[in-house]
């Protein structure tokens, strides 16, 4: 290379110690560290970034990427950079999903089933960083990252986000926010690159030139530049006349190059990772000599890049059209055997609308989505639809509905909406308009509109569509609430007559069978939902957003089966997180926290809900933001933080769905929280609202248990009949659904009114009824305050000993499960009984008679043949003596007999 073009990147760092010292400053903190060097094109960006790597502490892992304009579109172009030197075996040690959709993206293995998630890449990604950083720190560092492709920036800000690394970045843009951020808890150091000195730029220019300007000079080229390094050189070079722009000085440059070497610069800059093999296969080789002594081009280790980005541009601006469109065309024939590259290059090399390059298009778009890159996808979709005008206007009408459904990908819904309107607006093939309508009623409803949602579903249906598309249509319906049954039944009969076996389509008509059933409060049919699961997975394998997949464990949940529901809610969960799909990991965790409250578990729900709540802020889904707070409400008042549980409800009006469920939930914590602030009158009337909710929606039972609390605030202030009337319905509800746990509720509700009314033998009756039925499903805050009304209820009949272990019991349940507010209150009954460390519990002689006889073994007509009673009579004393003792069955007898003395 001739001294007059040396390399200035193989120069020392010339004035900019000070910024390179700060950089270092940053990486010593710690594992997981930011430092961002920003500024305009030419500055020196990648002179800092260069050098920075090259100071940097040795890490066990320094992964980079160096992104280009060309690349901005190519799905996964600099994600596969950054981990070439990752071994395969490091990858092939990851979760089976994310392993292959990763692998896939990065072009080590063939994409799997089409479809892949690109939140499983991210997760993959995340998982990764996480090994590597096992075995010594890792060093992301990112140069000119406003380039990034989409589908990298997106898996590496979800994996940077959640995994200490140090992050070294260059951006041009020194006034807008860094494309790729770590967590915010790791603190972002900016280093805003400003104009060279004059001393400064004296040393540049010697380096890259090899010979020294005057001071006159120096200073024209100073001002000319306003210190910009890479400008300060071009126009060095330039002297004595001087370019008006950096581009224009690069585009001379070019312009002085031969033909050969103009064609190799223009390839260079047209082409995604260049290298010397795909050069010569587009024959656009001839030059690279010329083009790498002119200090244009880079080559190493049989790659070519640009010496600067802006080359590229340069290149282009000055090349007529015809000649960027037939070095597009040698790309593409080069690339023949990368779809994703030909297609695009085949798409700009033509100047108007072609079958064949749209179907190449098409190919590419499968190809590409197959690996997760939805917006790149969507790029060549949109070129797919430009190159189908004029022909067969239902493949134009198909390529358009993908193009819709990659855009909404990719998180343009506005854009998304218009394209999906235009499909099915449009003349053509029913079944594509109809798909359309039902993709758009999606839209819609996500964003609250649900009249127009349920509309544009009503339109589907009757759209002259074919089977599936019309039986997908009704099932749509019947999970908008419209006309349920008929809809299930409309769907049935289309699959039926057409005789459509479709598995996914006919679980999901199964499932709505059931979850109509199950809606309309007349129970879960468990065997059936298990059925329509088996029929979902059949001949696939399943995703965690799968309907049925999805639904079951709500309705496990809601129907008492807490174990079940447990169970399968872990396995969705292990699903989502392998795939990556966080749109459906924030649905599942969304049914933890009232699931773990019921099954005593205080800090794993809390775990849970601050979980969910992070997860609707940070992916912007507000739809989950009330149902966040909800759960925090309800957490903050079991753990008796009522300042927090007080905040939450009266925040949540404002982020509250206008819909008769959300506020059937705000109403339930809301009175809950009432009662338990003493505040009856407030209790009742927002309870008085979530029982209107309750009637309106005349769902299961089980979806909303706020029954104790209503019957408990509307004996407070003295509605005696409506909380006769309330608790009639409830309990021909909970029968009707047979929802055990409610069962239990309305019967602490009839003890409450019951003892209200003096009435204490019926009052005790219905208590000891909510205690055996806690037996069977156990809810455990609520099995407690069956236990702490029992106490009372004692205690206001003088059986103190019954109610210091009816209230002890309560307090160990109470205890047990962190509800510290109504721990306090059992506390506050256990004073009031007064009583002193007692002689054995007494038994009358007949009493003691029966109970050595039930602790014998006998049965009841068995003890009464033996005593010379009637069955009832035994039946009466044994229930006086489980009063006395305070137990409840006979194996409590037999444990506690010993102890008991029997009075002559």
């Amino acid at each position: 290379m001739a001294p007059e073009e040396v390399d200035p990147h193989a120069r020392a760092l010339v004035g900019r110690d000070s910024e390179l010292a700060t950089i270092l400053d940053v990486a010593e903190a710690g594992s997981a560290w930011t430092a961002v060097v920003a500024g305009p094109a030419g500055i020196g960006k990648t002179a800092l970034w260069e050098a920075a790597k090259g100071a940097l502490p040795a890490p066990a892992w320094l992964l980079q990427t160096r992104s280009r304009d060309t690349e901005t579109r190519l799905a996964f172009a600099g994600l596969t950079d950054l981990l070439d030197p990752v071994p395969d075996a490091v990858i092939d040690d990851l979760p089976g999903p994310q392993r292959d959709a990763l692998a896939a993206a990065i072009l080590r293995a063939g994409a799997g089933e089409p479809g892949v998630d690109s939140r499983a890449v991210a997760t993959g990604l995340r998982n990764l960083f996480a090994r590597l950083a096992e075995r010594g720190s890792v060093v992301l560092a990112l140069d000119d990252v406003q380039w990034l492709d989409q589908a990298s920036r997106e898996a590496l800000e979800f994996a940077v986000h959640r995994c200490p690394v140090g992050l070294l970045v260059a951006v041009r843009d020194p006034a807008g926010p860094v494309p790729v951020a770590a967590a915010s808890t790791v603190p972002v150091t900016r280093v805003d690159l400003g104009p060279l000195s004059v001393a400064a730029l004296h040393h540049l220019v010697l380096g890259a030139t090899g010979r020294p300007l005057t001071r006159p000079a120096l200073v024209r080229v100073a001002e000319a530049s306003g210190g910009n390094p890479l400008f300060a050189i071009e126009l060095a070079r330039a002297l004595p006349r001087l370019p008006t722009s950096l581009t224009s000085a690069l585009a001379e440059r070019v312009a002085q190059l031969s033909a050969d070497a103009q064609r190799t610069v223009l390839a260079v800059a047209l082409a995604a990772a260049p290298t010397v093999a795909l050069l010569r296969a587009a024959d656009c080789h001839a030059g690279i000599d010329e083009a790498e002594a002119a200090g244009l081009l880079r080559v190493a280790t049989g790659r070519v890049e640009l010496h600067h980005p802006l080359v590229g541009p340069a290149a282009v601006d000055r090349s007529p059209a015809p000649v960027v469109r037939a070095v597009h065309a040698a790309l593409a024939r080069a690339l023949a055997d990368d779809e994703e590259r030909a297609a695009r290059h085949l798409a700009l090399a033509s100047t108007e609308p072609d079958d064949a390059v749209a179907a190449a298009l098409d190919r590419a778009v499968e190809a590409t989505r197959s690996r997760g890159a939805a917006f790149a996808a969507a790029d060549l979709a949109r070129l797919a639809v430009e190159h189908s005008a004029g022909g067969d206007p239902d493949l134009l009408l198909r390529r358009t509905l993908a193009l819709a459904g990659l855009t909404f990908e990719e998180g343009d819904a506005a854009e998304a909406e218009r394209l999906f309107r235009s499909v099915r607006e449009a003349a053509g093939a029913p079944d594509l308009r109809a798909t359309a309508a039902l993709e758009l009623a999606e839209i819609l409803w996500k964003r609250g509109e649900i009249d127009e949602c349920v509309e544009a579903a009503r339109w589907a249906a009757a759209a002259g569509a074919g089977p599936e598309v019309t039986a997908r249509a009704h099932l749509t319906l019947v999970a908008l609430g419209d006309d349920r049954e008929a809809n299930t039944q409309r769907a049935m009969e289309v699959l039926d007559a057409a005789g459509v076996d479709d598995p996914l389509l006919r679980s999901w008509a199964e499932f709505a069978v059931l979850d109509n059933e199950f809606g309309a409060g007349r129970g879960l049919d468990v065997p059936a939902l298990e059925a329509a699961l088996a029929a979902e997975r059949t001949g696939r394998a399943w995703r965690s957003d799968d309907q049925v997949a999805t639904c079951r464990p709500a309705l496990l949940k809601y129907a008492d089966h807490a174990a079940a529901a447990r169970a399968a809610l872990d396995q969705l969960r292990e699903r989502a997180e392998a795939e990556g799909n966080v749109g459906q990991l924030i649905y599942v965790v969304r049914h933890y926290p009232t699931l773990l409250l019921r099954m005593g578990e205080l800090a794993a729900a809390e775990a849970a809900t601050e979980e969910h709540l992070d997860l609707a802020t940070t992916t912007g889904q507000t739809n989950h933001l009330w149902q966040a707070q909800e759960n925090r409400g309800w957490v903050a008042l079991h753990a008796g933080r009522i300042g927090e549980a007080v905040e939450v409800v009266a925040t949540l009006p404002s982020v509250l769905q206008s819909d008769t469920y959300a506020e059937r939930a705000y109403r339930a914590l809301a009175g809950a929280l009432a009662v338990v602030q003493g505040d009856a009158e407030a209790a009742a009337r927002h309870l008085d609202a979530w029982w209107q909710a309750c009637l309106e929606l005349g769902d299961d039972p089980g979806v909303s248990r706020g029954h104790g609390d209503y019957a408990e605030a509307l004996v407070a202030v003295e509605r005696y009949d409506d909380c006769r009337v309330f608790l009639d319905v409830a309990d021909a509800a909970a029968r009707r659904a047979g929802r055990v746990s409610v069962h239990a509720l309305v019967a602490r509700g009839r003890a409450m009114l019951a003892a209200r009314l003096g009435e204490l033998d019926e009052a005790l009756t219905w208590v000891e009824a909510a205690v055996r039925l806690d037996d069977e499903v156990p809810i455990a805050l609520e099995g407690a305050r069956h236990r702490l009304l029992e106490g009372r209820l004692h205690r206001r009949r003088k059986e103190k000993l019954l109610a210091r272990e009816s209230l002890e019991q309560a307090l160990a349940g109470f205890e047990a499960v962190g509800a510290a507010w109504w721990a306090e209150r059992a506390r506050a009954e256990l004073a009031r009984v007064n009583i002193r460390p007692a002689a054995p519990t007494t038994l009358t002689a007949s009493e003691q008679r029966i109970a050595e006889l039930a602790a014998g073994g006998l049965t009841t007509r068995q003890i009464a043949e033996a005593a010379f009673v009637s069955p009832k009579t035994v039946e009466a004393n044994l229930t006086r003596i489980y009063r006395k003792l305070g137990i409840r069955s006979r194996a409590e007898l037999v444990a506690r007999l010993p102890h008991v003395e029997g009075t002559p």
